[in-house]
């Protein structure tokens, strides 16, 4: 109690820290814990002295802090993913109440996303494709979201969609028919210019392509650099 009341007096006669410095602080005692020195080499600013003063009259104590930025576990991880299918990716707040770890929703949100990016970069698998392909045939067409949520959000809607364009098995390339125009047109005047959702509709065209043929019907003399590029 001695050591603290004479620390939380040194902090009251020092300068205060700053946010960015606040933050470093943070950040030093996630990855070292109690060792001041390390904090002080992550502030740069300020000195051992001062920044375990700082701790110490910080809201959050430093303890409590390095609890809440543990390194995650493979079984954090696995558990975090459970509480993710069950309550969907939106209420970080209810997560992070059932997680019950004390540990703060951006947090978790931040060690779900590397999770997901990760498995992401892994190669797609002949299962994953013959989903995404009969879905996409299905009579109601599914959101890349709503994909995303069906392949246990082991893969981003963006990167589903992308997929979706390589692996689409009535896709077509070269000049469009009078008939693809003429549906083209019609579903812009009815959903607006949301090229990925009248891309669905078309089937045999990526949205590139479907936003690349629009513009060039409507807008001839258009400047290039308006369009979307191709690949």
């Amino acid at each position: 109690m001695f050591i603290i009341s004479r620390l939380k007096a040194l902090g009251n006669r020092l300068p205060g820290f700053s946010g960015d410095e606040r933050r470093s602080l943070r950040a030093a005692i996630a990855a070292h814990g109690r060792d001041w020195d390390k904090a002080a080499e992550f502030v740069a600013t300020k000195d051992s002295l001062h920044c375990q003063a700082q701790a110490t009259l910080c809201d959050t104590p430093y303890t409590e802090l390095h609890k809440k930025r543990l390194p995650f576990s493979p079984s954090d991880l696995k558990r975090l993913n459970d509480i993710v299918k069950t309550y969907g990716a939106s209420d970080w707040k209810l997560i992070a109440k059932n997680f019950g770890d004390s540990r703060k929703p951006k947090f978790l949100k931040f060690h779900y996303n590397l999770g997901l990016s990760t498995l992401n970069r892994q190669p797609w698998t002949k299962e994953e494709d013959q989903y995404i392909i009969s879905s996409m045939f299905q009579e109601k067409v599914p959101t890349w979201s709503q994909l995303s949520d069906r392949l246990g959000r082991t893969r981003s809607p963006q990167l589903i969609r992308a997929r979706w364009a390589q692996i689409n098995p009535a896709a077509r390339t070269g000049e469009w028919t009078d008939e693809e125009k003429t549906l083209l047109n019609s579903l812009v005047k009815k959903h607006g210019i949301v090229w990925h959702n009248i891309a669905k509709m078309i089937k045999s065209r990526t949205s590139e392509d479907c936003h690349q043929q629009w513009f060039k019907m409507n807008y001839p003399t258009l400047n290039s650099s308006m369009t979307v590029r191709k690949k």
